[in-house]
């Protein structure tokens, strides 16, 4: 008995048993950790803007440094770029520190500074000489007089704290 106005319409459903393939799951998974990781790499890539690194230094004068004139005079005084004057005999005195060749031994240099353009409290490395030697631009590491090899710093730098 239908009621009048109304009409009956009937639906077929059809329900089928679909399974999904195991790709699916692997790709709604892989696909955007693929694209993430894909997006870092090109990222670090591509980046210019990072700054460098400057070690960390102390102004020159808030250090105490060894000091030797020309006559092996020394003492301990605060640093500064231009040479002190030798409180034994009044000869211009340098920073002097001990480095160590791999062959040779222990070594010990006189520095000379010369005053950064930014800030010129924080000196760079101009030239170091031995005792017996003439002056030498410093590039990046002390050599040795006899053999050339690179030594390393047996004190603390006195610039950078560093060995």
């Amino acid at each position: 008995m239908a009621r009048s106005g109304f009409t009956s319409t009937v639906r077929r459903i059809r329900v089928v048993n679909r399974e999904r393939s195991h790709w699916f799951s692997l790709l709604t998974v892989w696909l955007p950790v693929a694209v993430i990781v894909a997006g870092v790499v090109l990222w670090r890539l591509t980046r210019t803007d990072e700054p460098e690194v400057q070690a960390v230094q102390r102004p020159l004068s808030a250090r105490t440094l060894s000091w030797v004139c020309d006559a092996g005079h020394g003492f301990k005084a605060a640093g500064q770029i231009s040479p002190r004057i030798c409180q034994t005999c009044n000869a211009p005195a340098v920073p002097a520190s001990d480095v160590e060749c791999p062959t040779h031994g222990v070594l010990t240099v006189q520095l000379m500074f010369e005053a950064a353009p930014v800030d010129p409290d924080r000196p760079r490395y101009a030239q170091y000489r031995t005792s017996s030697g003439s002056w030498t631009a410093l590039k990046t590491s002390v050599m040795c007089p006899r053999c050339g090899a690179a030594c390393r710093w047996l004190s603390v730098d006195p610039l950078y704290n560093r060995r």
